[in-house]
């Protein structure tokens, strides 16, 4: 989990904490994924920093292996699911958008698993 400023979110990034107003109404849930329309909309409410997921996995030395394997097992999966609607460009950007989360979803358990075993 980081703290980002608003001008360093991207759609897809999901939320680690709660997001509230400056009058503590909730915006946005923990594990909410961001669109571009939340990150305009937290910004008109105000919110100068939300915590995301993941967005401080820098790979270590070794871990490129790990990660490209990962993200070939999941777009393997994704392929197989999406293989109906393959000529779909806007299937094909949510099979992406897809990819990008379940292969950060797949390191950071990799990650978390290192650590309790360390």
């Amino acid at each position: 989990m980081i703290s980002l400023s608003l001008g360093r979110l991207k759609p897809g990034m999901v939320l680690a904490e709660p997001v509230h107003n400056f009058q503590g109404m909730l915006l946005l849930d923990a594990g909410a994924t961001l669109t571009g329309k939340h990150i305009r909309i937290l910004k008109s409410w105000g919110v100068t920093k939300i915590s995301v997921e993941g967005a401080n996995k820098r790979k270590k030395s070794g871990d490129s292996e790990s990660g490209s394997e990962a993200r070939l097992a999941v777009e393997k999966k994704l392929k197989k699911k999406f293989s109906e609607v393959m000529n779909d460009p806007v299937m094909m950007e949510i099979m992406r958008v897809a990819a990008n989360v379940l292969e950060a979803r797949s390191l950071m358990r990799e990650d978390a698993d290192g650590e309790k075993t360390r």
